[in-house]
């Protein structure tokens, strides 16, 4: 067949699908179903071992679309398997169904005794040859989001009727969806429709908005990793306004020593928090002084690294008798999944071929993450302690961010911290007594009217001005926080073509997307007196000047 008559096939075979597929019969539908799969499935042979990587990328667009109508149409046929009632069929029926001779033009037979199959996750575990727990998992799925069967064995709405709705928006991710109805159910009581009463969602924002519905903003006007980051704040939010568990107590505990490795606990809330996650974020980011000491190692380490301690000498060692037995508690549990001292090795695993990889790329792999952040915090202290320190410290930073009409009643005032941490009333008003406060005031679009100063260079209190405004990388869906941010000036083709060094004419972005604007791979432009990033036509044909929403919560 050559491609003239291939296409006008495929055209018939479409019109024909689009015109009577409701009134196909069951025997029709499944031909057509698995036709569509042994072309699909040369297709992407075919697709696999071309050279050219616009096929690659056209045909991996259209495969992750069909992903998502297969995790769709995988719950609505688990739900219409419990709904009819596809566990109790005649043995005879299923027989018949494996072997491709089942005729469809007369009524399904049921079994007239005990069936084969107990309930409809005993039938799909069999069916599909997939686990109990996976088919079960299905059916909790669609009654989130697909439907439920009542106590008559009726179809009626799902739990979340509005993320149903969005669960079947093709502009939207399923499987965001589908996690947020999951996180969402964990808050509320178990369904109580199987005993005829259906039970609504009843976990609501304090301002009276249910978490349902914020939760469907959140999905439908963000971009995916952005409206995680959000969906995740939500329920955290929830959870501790709600919580019915103790405070872990706050300080500094000793846990254990091992071969000479001492083991800290450190718990902290409030301003300490937010300085303490404002060192983590220069630790982590190379391009400062500091940043880059924290990832050299200190003598302590290199003299102790790849040695075991002799019990003899090492007069630190905790004796057997004194180590504990005990699993920690669930609140020194390490949420993060961090590797720490005693739960996994203290070197990184390095790469046999480290060759391509830049300077700072290969001192990375050679101190890990945690032993970076150790090390600031030792320089640190070290530093405060005898003013000798060898290298530079990092100087953690807290900035407050607070509505005006906190400021008139500071008996009720919250403020949020840079990285997040949200601040008490009692917290806030020894900060503003304690702290140096540079006043900045906000327009109703978040436009910066007046810091009190300037400078023709960026200074860290113009930064800091920016980063109250823009608060980490503008451009969309990046997550980079503003200490791993550079000062772009976006105005007047940038600093060479004699953009001025003010606030509005400056914009957080990280090197990564300063880079792929001066590429020309996206553009920053002024609009209602902010900087707005316009993405790439591939990515936004409508070219809407945007800004990072990731960061919206602070």
């Amino acid at each position: 067949m050559n491609t003239i008559s291939l296409a006008s096939a495929m055209e018939a075979l479409r019109r024909a699908a689009a015109a009577g597929g409701s009134r196909l019969s069951g025997q029709v539908l499944a031909e057509t179903a698995r036709l569509n799969l042994e072309i699909l499935d040369n297709v992407l042979q075919a697709a696999t071992h071309r050279s050219d990587p616009r096929v690659a990328a056209e045909m991996g667009s259209i495969v992750e679309g069909l992903s998502h109508r297969i995790s769709r149409a995988r719950l609505e046929l688990a739900l219409l398997a419990e709904a009819t009632g596809a566990h109790t069929l005649d043995l005879e029926e299923y027989d018949d169904l494996r072997e491709g001779r089942t005729d469809y033009s007369r009524p399904a037979r049921y079994a007239a005794g005990r069936p084969c199959y107990k309930t409809t996750a005993d039938f799909l575990a069999a069916w599909l040859r997939i686990t109990y727990f996976e088919a079960e998992g299905m059916l909790n799925d669609a009654h989130l989001v697909i439907g439920r069967v009542t106590i008559a064995g009726t179809l009626t709405t799902p739990r979340f009727e509005q993320l149903g709705t969005t669960y079947q928006d093709p502009a939207v991710d399923p499987r965001a969806t589908l996690q947020t109805a999951r996180s969402l159910n964990r808050l509320e009581p178990k369904d109580t429709i199987g005993e005829g009463a259906p039970l609504p969602p009843a976990a609501r924002q304090q301002d009276g908005p249910s978490l349902e519905e914020r939760a469907v903003q959140i999905l439908e006007g963000n971009e995916p990793r952005t409206a995680k980051k959000q969906v995740n704040e939500l329920v955290k939010k929830y959870k501790e306004e709600n919580a019915e568990a103790a405070t872990p107590e706050l300080g500094l505990f000793k846990r254990r020593s091992i071969n000479g490795v001492d083991e800290y606990v450190l718990r902290v809330r409030g301003s300490d928090a937010g300085f303490m996650r404002s060192l983590v974020a220069q630790a982590d980011n190379p391009r400062t002084k500091a940043g880059a000491a924290a990832r050299t190692r200190q003598p302590d380490e290199e003299n102790l690294a790849g040695r075991e301690a002799d019990p003899a000498v090492d007069s630190t060692q905790t004796p057997s008798w004194l180590q504990p037995t005990d699993p920690p508690p669930p609140w020194a549990v390490d949420e993060t999944g961090e590797t720490g001292p005693a739960a996994g090795p203290t070197g990184a695993q390095i790469p046999e071929n480290t060759e391509g990889l830049s300077p700072a790329e290969q001192i990375d792999l050679q101190v890990p993450v945690p032993m970076r952040r150790m090390n600031a915090m030792m320089t640190l202290i070290r530093q405060n302690g005898s003013g000798t320190a060898k290298t530079k410290a990092i100087r953690p930073q807290l900035m407050v961010f607070m509505q005006l009409d906190d400021l008139r009643d500071l008996a009720t005032a919250h403020g949020i911290t840079t990285h997040g941490v949200r601040l008490t009333p009692g917290e806030l008003r020894r900060l503003l007594t304690e702290a140096d406060i540079i006043p900045v005031v906000f327009g109703g679009e978040s436009q910066i009217l007046d810091l009190g100063r300037a400078s023709r260079f960026y200074p860290d209190y113009l930064r800091d001005g920016i980063i109250c405004r823009d608060k980490g990388c503008i451009v969309p869906g990046c997550t980079e926080p503003p200490e791993n941010c550079d000062v772009h000036h976006f105005e007047g083709g940038g600093w060479k073509g004699g953009c001025r060094t003010r606030i509005g004419s400056g914009s957080l972005m990280c090197r990564n997307d300063h880079t792929a604007e001066q590429a020309g791979i996206i553009k920053v432009v002024n609009y209602k007196g902010l900087p707005h990033v316009i993405m790439p036509k591939h990515i936004d044909p409508t070219q809407t000047p945007q800004r990072n929403t990731y960061w919206d919560n602070i």
